[in-house]
C-alpha cells in the first residue's frame, strides 16, 4: 500500500484504541499506540503464545507457512519469528 494508506490506518488505530494525544512524529504515535494495546492486552489478561504452551519450533513451523499479504511491512521468517517470540 502507499504511505497514505498506511497512516490511515494508524490513525484508525490510534483512534481505536482511545490515542487522541497530539504527537511529535510518527514514531511516537506508533509507540504509544502499542503501548496502549500492551496495557490493554495486561489488564484483560490476554494469554501470550508461550502462556498457551506454544514453544519456539512451533513458532519457526508457523512463521515458515505464514502469508502476509496485507501487512503494510515485508517481513522475513526471523521477522515474524520476533513478533511471535514477544506475543
Amino acid at each position: 500500500p502507499s504511505d497514505h494508506l498506511i497512516y490511515q490506518k494508524i490513525d484508525r488505530i490510534a483512534t481505536i484504541v482511545k490515542s487522541d494525544i497530539t504527537y511529535k512524529n510518527l514514531e511516537d504515535k506508533i509507540k504509544h499506540i502499542v503501548d496502549r494495546i500492551k496495557g490493554i492486552s495486561e489488564r484483560i489478561k490476554i494469554p501470550t503464545l508461550s502462556d498457551l504452551g506454544i514453544k519456539s519450533n512451533t513458532l519457526e513451523i508457523i512463521a515458515a507457512s505464514t502469508q502476509i499479504k496485507n501487512n503494510p511491512v515485508k517481513l522475513d521468517k526471523l521477522d515474524l519469528i520476533d513478533i511471535l517470540t514477544h506475543s
